[in-house]
């Protein structure tokens, strides 16, 4: 009776632990595994992270790659007989929408030990909750899918629909309308990750306002041919600096990229039923190069607005050997005005990350980040981030970790004289995360 009464009071105890802990931002949605009746796993890693078959699900517009089609088990409502196709244009063209309402939601907490600066006293902060967050995603028919989310922090901070293969072979062109994370980012999107911190590259603001992981008002044509080979050209609504400045500005951009070996980028290869089901064995060699060009309205101490005209190129790989997960990206930029002087600066950002799955529960990160900008001769950002991470899954819909940050400071020169960097604590630090999805 004792040990039947200690068991549950330890069961609660870790329950309630992990619910009041603190969860990242995802975009896994408990929603898709009602729909079709699967575990998260069949597209997780570990949430929010995705396997070959989770990515070629939301490349393909959160539409079920065609060979596994058969697989839906909540059938949407239809609106509309087929047959109405073949009388069109004398008929509406029928389609239809999800059977259940498309919906998740995560509550995001926050839990960490910040080392302070001499001398201030370390502190231990809790927020509890910080973000309720709903997300929600499905398709209408094969040619519509949809996703977005919402939080009580941000309100409707991600939203857009995609037509899918409007023209050519299946996947070969398909157009994103809506708020979103621009297609250079596709190599490593931020929902793609299992830190809690972005990395370098995704969240690096140079000039102090874009950042090439922040999501923008736009319109985006992309596609995938031969299974192996995608592209993305967009243009976004620039932003204002202070985002309460409105701005008849447009950012450009472009991303090509070919996966070598593995499963197609478009699912292709993949069959739900085999005997081998494990989709994080994918070896495969990825790398991807994109270019972005905005201009960004800012304005000065007095309220005079300006621009800033500013480019950003870059790279990005991915290497898949068996349970090892290597990932890496560079991203060099300029900024024509950043501070109403005209003095350009310029910045080179890069990150190497691995990810080892030592069990299928539990994942192994450690990234190692450096940020460089200038103003000509002068250093104005310059230092590395060591980042490790260990994730654990508890069930296959909550997830905890443990995750540090190492700040190392270089030494910096302005106006020819160098000011040595203070690296007393390099330790920033420690965060206790969990996530849980319903």
């Amino acid at each position: 009776m004792k040990k039947v009464y200690f068991r549950y009071i330890y069961r609660t105890v870790l329950v309630s632990t992990l619910i009041i802990l603190l969860s990242n931002e995802s975009s896994a949605i408990p929603a898709f595994a009602r729909k079709y009746k699967t575990s998260c796993m069949t597209c997780h890693i570990a949430i929010t992270k995705r396997n070959a078959f989770g990515e070629a699900f939301r490349r393909n517009g959160y539409v079920m790659p065609a060979q596994n089609a058969r697989l839906i088990k909540d059938q949407p409502l239809k609106l509309g007989a087929e047959a109405w196709k073949e009388v069109w244009p004398d008929a509406v063209w029928p389609s239809d929408i999800p059977g259940t309402f498309p919906v998740a939601a995560y509550l995001q907490m926050r839990m960490e030990y910040n080392v302070m600066p001499k001398p201030q006293k370390d502190r231990l902060t809790f927020i509890f909750p910080d973000d309720l967050v709903l997300v929600f995603g499905g398709a209408f028919g094969e040619e519509v899918g949809f996703f977005g989310s919402w939080g009580t922090e941000y309100g409707l901070f991600k939203f857009y629909m995609r037509f899918n293969d409007l023209l050519g072979p299946k996947h070969f062109l398909n157009i994103k309308v809506g708020t979103f994370e621009p297609g250079i980012m596709d190599g490593y999107p931020g929902n793609q990750r299992l830190t809690l911190d972005y990395t370098a590259v995704q969240d690096y603001a140079a000039a102090g306002d874009w950042r090439p992981r922040k999501t923008r008002p736009g319109l985006e044509l992309n596609g995938i041919i031969t299974h192996h080979l995608q592209y993305f050209a967009g243009v976004a609504q620039s932003q204002g600096g202070t985002e309460a400045l409105t701005t008849n500005n447009k950012d450009f951009y472009a991303r090509l990229a070919y996966k070598f070996g593995g499963y197609g980028l478009d699912g292709d290869g993949i069959l739900l039923d085999s005997m081998n089901r494990n989709f994080a064995i994918d070896n495969s060699f990825t790398v991807g190069l994109y270019s972005y060009f905005g201009n960004s309205q800012k304005s000065d101490s007095n309220k005079i607005e300006y621009d800033n005209k500013f480019s950003r190129f870059g790279a990005d790989v991915r290497w898949l050997i068996e349970n090892l997960d290597l990932l890496g990206g560079v991203i060099y930029g300029t900024d024509e005005n950043p501070n109403a002087g005209n003095k350009k600066l310029t910045s080179m950002v890069y990150f190497i990350e691995g990810n080892y799955m030592f069990y299928p529960w539990l994942t192994g990160v450690l990234r190692f980040e450096q940020v460089k900008s200038k103003f000509g001769d002068d250093d104005a950002d310059k230092y590395f981030n060591i980042i490790p991470n260990i994730t654990i899954l508890f069930r296959q819909n909550v997830r905890f970790s443990l995750e540090g940050k190492m700040n190392i400071t270089g030494d910096r020169t302005v106006n020819g004289k160098v000011n040595i960097g203070d690296n007393s604590d390099p330790l920033k630090w420690l965060k206790l995360n969990a996530f849980f999805a319903f």
